[in-house]
């Protein structure tokens, strides 16, 4: 099937018809970080989440994005940057991100979001229903304490390393200077200031 408007209706449907319920799950926080953290880990697993959603391998299709999605805090807050996203030989959606959000860095879980294009449901008339999703497009990955898939947990977390912040940095002044020669450009086209 299609759509994840579709998938969200049949979920829903299915779960009334069995008396299910879906209970949130909060982890505990890491550790305070001071500085910007690179976080690794997974961002879609290949395992069925509390809302009864599987994500098969690979199903994000071709992940060479022009601009990755945004990094988030808890599906609100811009977080960090998305350094890379891939799969793992089993077909997991791995990510790489920097992140710079003072509560995203202690966040122990992702959770991406994603346009599910085509689905499948499997033990449809069961209680052990789950919606397979075979086609998706990530909108966005989020760190988060609560995540829907626990399964979806940060790997490895270690500070940015120096000449990366400086790079950066350096990075961020030159962007903001072409853009004020930009501004300046479009004031005065001739380049006769007055």
């Amino acid at each position: 099937m299609s759509g994840g408007l579709s998938m969200r209706v049949a979920l829903a449907r299915r779960a009334a018809h069995h008396g299910l319920a879906y209970t949130p799950v909060t982890l505990p926080l890491l550790p305070e970080a001071d500085a910007p953290m690179v976080m690794e880990g997974i961002a879609a697993a290949m395992t069925t989440d509390l809302e009864r959603v599987r994500f098969l391998p690979q199903c994000f299709g071709l992940l060479g994005l022009s601009r990755p999605p945004p990094l988030l805090y808890r599906h609100s807050e811009l977080a960090g940057t998305i350094d890379e996203l891939s799969y793992d030989p089993d077909g997991r959606l791995m990510i790489r991100a920097t992140v710079s959000h003072e509560l995203a860095r202690r966040c122990p879980c992702f959770s991406a979001a994603a346009i599910v294009h085509h689905w499948q449901m499997v033990a449809g008339d069961t209680p052990e229903f789950v919606a397979e999703v075979t086609s998706a497009t990530v909108v966005e990955v989020s760190l988060t304490p609560a995540p829907a898939n626990s399964d979806c947990r940060v790997l490895s977390r270690y500070p940015v390393p120096a000449p990366v912040q400086f790079y950066s940095l350096v990075g961020q002044k030159v962007d903001a200077l072409t853009k004020m020669v930009g501004l300046i450009k479009a004031t005065y086209p001739t380049g006769a200031v007055t």
